[in-house]
C-alpha cells in the first residue's frame, strides 16, 4: 500500500525519489568518465580520501529521497482507518519506513557497487560504500516518518502538495 502511494503520480515519484536517479546517474558517471574526472584530484586526494569523499557523496544524494517524510500525510482523509486498524501504530508507522527502505535500497546498493568499481577500493572500502549508504537509507526512512508525525500536512488538495509544500519533507531533507 505504502509502495501505491508513492507510485500513484509520476510527480510524486519524481519530487520524492529524485535522489534515486541522481545517485545512479553519479555511479554511471564514474564508471564512464571517473578516470578522466579523478585525474583532476590527482596529487590532491589519494585513494582512500576518495573513497571516504564518495562515501559522503552517497550519503548526501540519499538525504533528497523523502518518500517516508509524506507516508503520514499520504493517509489524508484516510488516516482514522489506519488507526482503527487492529495493528499497532507502531507497526504501520514501521510498514511506512520499511517501504521507503525497500524502496531505496536497490538503488544505493547498485550505485555503491557502481564506485566502488570506479574507485577501485579495496574490501574494506567497499564494506564501507555498501553499507553506510544503506545505514543512511534507514536511518532517513525513520527520520522521514517521525518528522512526518510532527510535521504532518493533511490539508492539501494533491499528493504533489505534500511533497512539495510540507514542513516534514525540508525537515527530513535538511535534518538527515
Amino acid at each position: 500500500r505504502e509502495v501505491r502511494h508513492f507510485t500513484s503520480s509520476s510527480m510524486v515519484m519524481m519530487n520524492a525519489g529524485l535522489g534515486l536517479l541522481m545517485q545512479l546517474a553519479a555511479g554511471v558517471f564514474l564508471i564512464l568518465r571517473g578516470k578522466a574526472f579523478l585525474a583532476k584530484f590527482d596529487g590532491l586526494i589519494d585513494g582512500d580520501m576518495l573513497c571516504a569523499l564518495g562515501t559522503v557523496a552517497l550519503c548526501l544524494i540519499l538525504c533528497t529521497d523523502v518518500i517516508s517524510g509524506t507516508s503520514v500525510s499520504m493517509e489524508r482523509n484516510n488516516i482514522w482507518i489506519v488507526q482503527s486498524l487492529p495493528v499497532s501504530s507502531s507497526k504501520v508507522l514501521f510498514a511506512k519506513a520499511l517501504s521507503h527502505f525497500f524502496i531505496c535500497a536497490p538503488f544505493s546498493l547498485v550505485s555503491s557497487v557502481l564506485f566502488a568499481i570506479a574507485l577501485s577500493a579495496n574490501a574494506v572500502q567497499t564494506a564501507f560504500l555498501i553499507l553506510l549508504p544503506l545505514l543512511m537509507t534507514a536511518f532517513c526512512a525513520l527520520f522521514g516518518v517521525r518528522m512526518n508525525l510532527l510535521f504532518p500536512r493533511l490539508d492539501f488538495v494533491s499528493d504533489v502538495a505534500v511533497v512539495k509544500r510540507s514542513g516534514s519533507v525540508i525537515c527530513t531533507m535538511f535534518g538527515t
